[in-house]
């Protein structure tokens, strides 16, 4: 059962906060998950709950406290070779609450001269990366239905197989280097384009990143999820073996 799952992997003060969340037992006692009982059901209920968890984590994060952690990403990102030896990144910029900031990250590239393409939704499950090409733009820019910040369709775009660097938000990561998003699907579509074209040019790496509220010990999947090549945290990190080999030696 979900429950058996989460009590597993979670401390108690953890676990009591889930079982007082206002959609836990309706979600866990619903026919499909008690009869129909197959992988993916199992997989979908516990991702629901773990995303309900966290969330109600996040919003006790003040912005103090948001920046402390972002800037701790962000140092931890910029000392990595998949971050120094790209041209092209894809950044996403944060929702106005519970999520990391990435305008260090943003500073950090615009001053290693590196392009920064951001995420605009075009549609449902639909996006596509448009340039920004200083933080003063980025802090202009209009906001989408969900008060998040986009560039302008005017903008120049890129396309998913010349970026060199996808930067992705998540609800939840776990070292193992898998990745819970919001699950409307719009990264994992814009990766699997990306993979269409992987043999014209080096790959792009899919980092996660993320605070420390949103690490968990393990993320529901499914055999057929694929992994980030890299998550990171304000006070830890984990690296695919190929982008180990690429880091020099300490």
């Amino acid at each position: 059962m979900p429950s058996a799952f989460f009590k597993q992997s979670m401390t108690v003060d953890a676990y009591s906060l889930m079982l007082e969340l206002p959609d836990f037992w309706e979600l866990l006692l619903t026919p499909k998950v008690l009869l129909v009982q197959t992988d993916a059901w199992i997989c979908n209920g516990a991702r629901e709950l773990q995303k309900q968890l966290v969330r109600a984590t996040l919003k006790t994060l003040d912005e103090a406290e948001l920046g402390r952690q972002s800037e701790a990403v962000c140092q931890r990102l910029v000392r990595s070779r998949a971050f120094s030896a790209s041209r092209r990144i894809g950044v996403f910029l944060a929702m106005p609450r519970g999520e990391i900031r990435t305008e260090p990250i943003l500073k950090e590239a615009f001053l290693q001269g590196k392009s920064v393409y951001c995420p605009r939704v075009m549609g449902e499950g639909w996006m596509e990366f448009f340039e920004v090409r200083s933080c003063e733009e980025a802090a202009q820019l209009p906001l989408s239905k969900w008060q998040i910040p986009e560039p302008l369709e005017t903008s120049p775009r890129v396309e998913p197989w010349d970026l060199d660097l996808l930067l992705l938000p998540a609800v939840a990561l776990d070292l193992r280097r898998r990745r819970c998003g919001q699950g409307m699907g719009f990264y994992d579509r814009y990766l699997q384009r990306a993979k269409r074209h992987a043999d014209a040019r080096p790959p792009l790496r899919a980092v996660g990143i993320g605070l420390a509220q949103q690490r968990v010990e393990e993320v529901p999947c499914e055999e057929h999820d694929e992994l980030l090549d890299a998550v990171i945290f304000p006070d830890c990190e984990e690296f695919s073996e190929e982008l180990k080999a690429e880091e020099p030696a300490a």
